[in-house]
């Protein structure tokens, strides 16, 4: 029996639900893994104390960023001939999980789109994926969208009929309408006093980040896209960095710029501006866009961008990348 081929962008339709790719159970090991390779000071994950005193449960919780790129890789069903995936939107961690749960993701057909055909390539069309991610239980532990850019299985063929006018990247919540996720119960009062961070304020990152492991974070997550996997499907012979590692060095970078943050919440929205290869140097930044009071602490929206730093050139940007986190 041979791998599974595809899909295409001409094999799917609006609406269609693929066969989900198997369960995963998030173990120590996993968590212990993904740490090593993102490096992410997300303090609850680390702490199984510490998160006893603010969840008021004797569990280690497993690092959000982990969660969602589990997700991310089980949705990959849909993407294995990826040619670059081009943004998220929406991703709301409805249920924060312990180390030990087990998710599954089911992947809806949410958008077709054929892409403008040009002569020097062959015909590709973006496709809007909706992902809804539950746990053992039956919970909802996430949703979320993300679009990609896949090739035509049939390049002959005249016009795929499918041009819907797919949403961006942006998310049209206002932050206080993500009240609604935040985890209820904690207290922040263990992870101390709020940070001073000014509205409108831009903090960089002084720690750049070398990327590396990039195809153990790829296999960590079960992702099945060839670009990522093989050289031969990546660019200039060269595999892409899966995007989800520079969102998670992202991540990274912000919980060193403000230490206390209880969680994710979620992305208001990500967009790829480019891509990232292996060995490559990331610089980040964050924006504290606007915040709100809610329960024991406060939602803060963050706008944090991604520069690549190559040899003779200015850096480059490869990610815009719109959190939601709960911090005091």
């Amino acid at each position: 029996m041979s791998a599974p081929d595809g899909p295409y962008f001409d094999d799917l339709t609006v609406g269609q639900t693929l066969a989900p790719a198997p369960t995963i159970t998030i173990g120590a090991e996993q968590c212990a893994v993904y740490d090593q390779i993102c490096g992410d000071h997300l303090a609850l994950p680390r702490s199984r104390p510490l998160a006893r005193e603010v969840t008021g449960v004797d569990k280690t919780l497993v690092n959000p960023g982990l969660v969602i790129h589990m997700a991310i890789g089980q949705s990959t069903v849909a993407t294995r001939h990826v040619i670059a995936n081009l943004y998220y939107r929406g991703v709301r961690i409805r249920k924060h999980i312990a180390v030990g749960a087990t998710i599954g993701t089911t992947v809806e057909i949410a958008g077709l789109s054929e892409a403008s055909r040009r002569v020097d390539r062959a015909p590709r069309g973006k496709v809007l994926l909706r992902m809804i991610t539950t746990d053992e239980t039956g919970d909802v532990v996430l949703d979320f969208e993300r679009c990609a850019l896949l090739p035509f299985r049939d390049p002959t063929v005249a016009d795929s009929a499918h041009h819907q006018d797919l949403p961006g990247p942006e998310s049209a919540l206002t932050l206080a309408e993500w009240r609604e996720w935040v985890p209820s119960g904690w207290d922040l009062g263990p992870l101390g006093p709020p940070s001073s961070w000014p509205t409108g304020e831009t903090r960089g990152d002084t720690h750049r980040h070398r990327v590396s492991r990039a195809l153990d974070l790829v296999e960590l997550t079960q992702n099945q896209a060839l670009a990522h996997r093989d050289p031969a499907f990546g660019q200039d012979g060269r595999r892409l960095v899966y995007g989800g590692h520079t969102i998670a060095l992202g991540q990274d970078s912000l919980s060193r710029l403000l230490p206390n943050i209880a969680t994710v919440i979620g992305w208001r929205s990500c967009d790829h501006l480019g891509p990232v290869f292996e060995g490559e140097t990331l610089e980040c930044s964050a924006t504290l866009v606007e915040w709100c009071p809610v329960a024991s602490g406060r939602l803060l929206a963050f706008e944090v961008d991604v520069d690549v730093v190559r040899p003779g050139v200015e850096p480059q940007p490869v990610l815009d990348w719109q959190p939601v986190v709960y911090a005091p």
